[in-house]
């Protein structure tokens, strides 16, 4: 192992311990002279979706694009972004309710119909 991978691997342990033990980083504040800032949280969450969508879309197309009409386009995003309806990330760019709207009715109906081949 290199000198630089061995050093990296050191520094981890020690960061990776002063997240872990308040005590530990507080002693290696003082010795190093200073504070470290806190981590950084992660992304933001988004809220949690009104409905699920694929539920709604087995009672029928309509009534799906009828719910979907009263929401905002950030509560369409949040939709999206709960049920895995966009893998590519590309809505996260639209702002337009009806392009999210069109792309949560297909993807919803298609996974309601999923497996209806095989069915009695």
């Amino acid at each position: 192992m290199t000198l630089r991978r061995r050093f990296d691997a050191f520094v981890r342990v020690v960061a990776e311990q002063a997240e872990r033990d308040a005590d530990f980083a507080e002693r290696l504040e003082a010795a190093l002279g200073g504070e470290f800032a806190p981590a950084r949280t992660s992304r933001r969450k988004r809220a949690p979706a009104a409905f699920d969508p694929v539920a709604a879309a087995h009672d029928g197309e309509p009534t799906l694009r009828a719910r979907l009409a009263e929401l905002s386009a950030d509560q369409l995003k949040d939709m999206i972004a709960e049920h895995g309806l966009d893998p590519t990330g590309r809505a996260n760019r639209w702002r337009k309710p009806e392009r999210l709207v069109e792309l949560i009715v297909d993807r919803a109906v298609e996974r309601a119909q999923k497996g209806r081949g095989f069915g009695a």
